[in-house]
């Protein structure tokens, strides 16, 4: 009876071995599964140009916006230095980007139209940030890039303006950050020259001016 009952106790606990090598088996199988799906997902989303908050600052960074779809930056040049434009008025481009704007959603195509200039899903746009000062004891006026030449000649005329960019400086007076759009037909620019058409906001006369150049390096 003795020898029976030890047996029994053995099989039964082979029985409990066996149940715990499955469970455990199915523990690790779960295990393998989340971890792979971790890993995809994080290889989705740390990708190197992919910019989730912050500016687009090195060539090939992109963000994926709600509005407009993807913006990828093609160009960046930073140069900072002051340059007379007009007499007694100094310009200093801090930073010209051209960023190529692709899959625009249908819905918002006509906005994009109204505020960059596209036609379509896609368009670039050259943003230009500067600061403008006027060293003169007179207010000047149209303050504002009126056109831009690209490096193969291409002109283009200012069609619309942002609150961001003053028409007017007061004597002695400084306007920092001032944003400005440009929609062109490509990113294959070596430079760019931009044009102001200043004048005496008292008597009307245009300052003798010259273009100031950025080039990309």
């Amino acid at each position: 009876m003795t020898k029976f009952k030890l047996l029994a106790i053995v099989g039964l606990s082979g029985v409990f071995l066996v149940a715990c090598g499955v469970d455990n088996s199915e523990e690790a199988a779960q295990k393998t599964s989340i971890a792979t799906l971790v890993e995809t997902t994080s290889s989705v989303e740390t990708d190197p140009n992919l910019v989730i908050d912050g500016p687009l600052l090195k060539v090939g960074q992109y963000i994926n916006d709600e509005s407009y779809g993807k913006l990828q930056l093609e160009k960046i040049a930073s140069p900072g230095n002051q340059v007379e434009v007009a007499t007694g008025v100094f310009v200093t481009v801090s930073e010209i980007k051209i960023i190529n704007f692709t899959n625009i959603p249908e819905i918002a195509q006509e906005d994009a139209s109204i505020s960059y200039g596209f036609e379509g899903n896609q368009g670039y746009d050259l943003q230009v940030v500067y600061s403008i000062e006027n060293k003169n004891d007179f207010e000047v006026s149209n303050t504002i890039i009126d056109k831009i030449v690209l490096s193969d000649g291409e002109q283009i005329s200012k069609e619309s303006y942002t609150e961001d960019e003053e028409f007017y400086l007061e004597a002695g007076s400084k306007a920092s950050d001032q944003l400005s759009h440009f929609s062109i037909p490509h990113a294959n620019v070596d430079s760019i020259k931009f044009y102001f058409e200043i004048a005496n906001a008292e008597s009307y006369a245009p300052l003798e001016s010259e273009p100031i150049e950025v080039s990309f390096k």
